[in-house]
């Protein structure tokens, strides 16, 4: 709703003056400056010269060219400028979450192009990151169509602050709101808006910066966006040691899938990109992700996920205590089951494998995810329930047999189950003889007891990172060492 509270035109030597000051959708506007005579104003025929500035709470924008044929809107030739000294405070006028990392600003020209408009050059600076670029629209066609190309030296995602902005609840809706504690949310996707516009994208980034220590390297982008099916290929990132190389695709039905390929990716850089905080070096991965979906939510996607995910590390350091890819249960699992956890402030990796397949929303371990140090391997075995959101996993530990006596007998079991939002944790002996220790007294010693032994070992023969990576499940007679590669 536009509310105007007063307006003043006066006709000076500068041109006609304009004066007002209002509201938009509830938030106080004031607009000053000229816009030529009025007879160029009413009846056109010569260029109208514009030299306007718009203030609103914490935000200002101006525009000063010029404009061949008015009434047509062509002949545009105008430079525009806008900026935003505090998102936060923007976005509670505006009644919306914005990222803080103020002031936002934007510079370019506007131009008209053939049967739209183009903002060229555009500088767009946000949290100190500044892209810079074209964007162009075409407004001819059966559906708008935006054309956009944007590098940036660096993008710093950790500058972009959260929003103190109140959050909006929302109504519970025949597909269910998100309730609390939901992962994936219930929410339907706006998957309508692929078919409204058209759209050919790119960005360049030579360096990304996802949060604190996370420093990607340098990131690609292609996205083309027609007939409501988007595509977006290729995605590249490049790390020190590899490059990723990914698609996804989307179309307005909620179908989607997506890949991931790279080889001799840095155990650092693929730790950083999973979501590690530990800073570690060498252990050359390679990685291949396939996955595909379909729903109007996320949970829908989650619960028909479909595909596989293959990752194989090699040899590796990762300094601190925390032995993590990125994937947290593993720290808590080794916190509670792990004699070494406290001692170490640094883990050799001899390898470790994800090689997962999925169906219908279902991950199967199959003994298929495996780690294994110079001290001790870890073989993960059953479930997790995307569309259920619970997992039921038993984590093997036995430490390498090159150990001392004592600790080389140490084995043990993790059970991890519950909701993916908030797991439980605790020591168990699925498929063996429970032991006369208590749970209380085998984390006393520090897990030295020896807890469903004779299944451990079993487990831990038959599941190393070579047979990980078979097509099927190896029988026993089959094993190799522990921690084999």
């Amino acid at each position: 709703r536009v509310e105007v509270e007063r307006a003043v035109l006066t006709q000076g030597e500068g041109g006609l003056g304009v004066e007002a000051a209002g509201s938009v959708g509830g938030v106080p506007l004031t607009v000053s400056g000229t816009v030529g005579s009025v007879e160029g104003l009413a009846f056109g025929g010569v260029p109208l010269p514009v030299k306007v500035a718009a203030m609103t709470s914490g935000a200002s924008a101006t525009v000063d060219g010029a404009i061949g044929r008015v009434w047509e809107m062509k002949g545009v030739d105008v430079g525009v400028r806008a900026e935003v000294a505090d998102p936060v405070a923007m976005g509670r006028v505006l009644g919306v979450g914005l990222p803080g990392g103020g002031p936002w600003l934007l510079e370019g020209r506007v131009r008209d192009v053939g049967d739209g408009y183009a903002l060229d050059p555009m500088q767009v600076t946000v949290g100190g990151n500044t892209l810079a670029g074209r964007v162009a629209v075409d407004l001819g066609a059966e559906r708008p169509r935006v054309v956009a190309a944007l590098t940036a030296p660096l993008l710093d995602l950790t500058t972009l602050a959260e929003s103190a902005a109140p959050v909006i609840e929302q109504a519970a809706g025949p597909t269910g709101a998100t309730r609390a504690g939901r992962v994936f949310s219930t929410a339907p996707l706006a998957l309508a808006g692929l078919a409204a516009a058209d759209a050919q994208m790119s960005l360049s980034l030579d360096r990304l910066i996802l949060r604190e220590h996370a420093d990607i390297g340098g990131v690609s982008v292609r996205a083309l966006l027609a007939d409501g099916r988007l595509t977006v290929e290729p995605i590249e990132v490049r790390t020190p040691g590899g490059t990723l190389t990914g698609s996804v695709r989307l179309d307005a039905k909620g179908d989607v899938s997506a890949e991931l390929t790279g080889s001799g990716i840095g155990l650092g850089a693929l730790a950083t990109v999973l979501g590690g905080k530990a800073k570690a070096t060498g252990g050359s991965a390679d990685v291949r992700v396939v996955l595909q979906s379909k729903g109007r939510s996320l949970h829908e996607w989650a619960a028909n996920l479909r595909g596989k995910v293959r990752i194989v590390i090699g040899p590796g350091r990762l300094d601190g205590e925390e032995l993590d890819l990125g994937l947290g249960v593993m720290t808590k699992i080794l916190a509670l089951i792990n004699p070494f956890h406290k001692k170490d402030k640094f883990t050799e990796l001899r390898c470790a494998v994800v090689n997962v397949s999925v169906d219908r929303g279902v991950v199967d371990l199959a003994q298929r995810i495996v780690v294994a140090t110079t001290k001790l391997s870890a073989v993960a075995s059953g479930t997790v329930d995307l569309g259920r959101e619970v997992l039921d996993l038993d984590v093997y530990t036995k430490a390498s047999l090159s150990l001392s006596a004592g600790v080389s007998n140490f084995a043990g079991i993790v059970k991890v189950s519950g909701p993916l939002s908030k797991p439980s944790f605790s020591l168990a002996a699925k498929g063996a003889a429970t032991t006369s220790l208590s749970v209380g007294a085998a984390v006393a010693t520090v897990g030295l007891s020896l807890i469903g032994e004779d299944l451990v070992n079993k487990i831990i023969r038959r599941a190393n990172c070579k047979d990980a990576l078979a097509e099927t499940v190896p029988p026993p007679e089959s094993a190799g060492p522990p921690g084999g590669s």
